[in-house]
């Protein structure tokens, strides 16, 4: 009987230590959280399981200080976080600010590059969606809050929410909160997008795209099932002139209008428009009341 005993447990024993690895494996943790940027968009995109959730408008590296594009990991955050001036010719007359209302980081830093660039809040929210730090990607304190918050619902080692909207009351109360990297920030350079049946540009603000523009764009029309050799050259010329300094959209089915007798030009409003402007004929009128109308979606 013994025998028998010893010999169950030693199966049981056996069937303990070899069960497949997959077997062994923790239970799967929430959906995947994934933060793009932009920089020519200037724009934070927010992916939850693969859908974009959320977006906002930030300030990327100016072009003496570009925001590193890659892939990255969320190491930490802090909430409420002091400013210690970093040693270069920029910050040689600054000090060290605790946290409140006029300090540089607002109300949260999110690294994403250990240890020098992360995303953070500011007290200049007019600057938001253009180049204006020295490297860091710069959001709106109450943005910035939200994507800490939402951040710790990610992570294992985050917060729990019911601190995380502690920490949000209280400006002055600082908290560092090292993470296990399971968040992804993507710092991406993407100048030229097709979305909706619409050409969007941005800026190229390092000068990253110029040379080969057009390239970019045939191939980005192209991959939406457009035909380059179709695109009206004189309309995408004029359309690109709005794009060396704001962010700028036009239809795709405007670029292949060949309008006769018209002289064409482009509405600075935003988002930019095609605008066609007749010669003074009651002829050209017609053409260009039924090609604006064609112009739009």
């Amino acid at each position: 009987m013994k025998a028998r005993i010893f010999a169950l447990a030693g199966a049981l024993l056996a069937v303990t230590l070899y069960t497949p690895v997959a077997a062994q494996q923790p239970a799967p943790g929430p959906r995947e959280l994934r933060l793009v940027v932009n920089i020519p968009a200037g724009r934070l995109h927010v992916y939850e399981g693969g859908t974009l959730t959320r977006n906002y408008p930030v300030s990327v590296g100016m072009r003496k200080h570009q925001t590193p594009a890659g892939q990255y990991r969320v190491s930490r955050v802090v909430w409420n976080p002091w400013w210690h001036p970093p040693e270069a010719a920029w910050a040689a007359k600054r000090k060290v600010t605790p946290p409140g209302p006029g300090n540089p980081m607002g109300r949260a830093k999110i690294f994403f590059r250990d240890p020098d660039y992360y995303i953070h809040g500011t007290p200049s929210e007019g600057r938001l969606g253009r180049p204006a730090s020295h490297g860091c990607v710069r959001m709106r304190n109450a943005d910035v809050l939200a994507l800490a918050r939402l951040i710790a619902r990610y992570e294992p080692q985050g917060i729990s929410d019911a601190e995380a909207v502690r920490l949000a009351g209280n400006p002055k109360e600082t908290r560092e909160v090292y993470l296990t990297g399971r968040v992804v920030t993507e710092i991406i350079y993407t100048v030229v997008e097709v979305q909706n049946g619409r050409l969007k540009v941005h800026p190229d603000v390092y000068g990253f795209a110029s040379a080969d523009m057009h390239k970019r764009i045939n191939d980005k029309l192209a991959a939406s099932g457009v035909d380059p050799k179709k695109v009206n050259r004189e309309v995408l010329g004029l359309f690109l002139k709005t794009a060396r300094s704001q962010t700028s959209q036009i239809p795709v089915r405007a670029l292949t209008l060949r309008p006769k007798k018209v002289d064409l030009a482009l509405s600075l409003s935003a988002p930019v428009e095609l605008a066609i402007r007749p010669l003074p004929n009651p002829r050209a009128e017609k053409e260009v009341a039924a090609l604006s109308a064609e112009a739009t979606p």
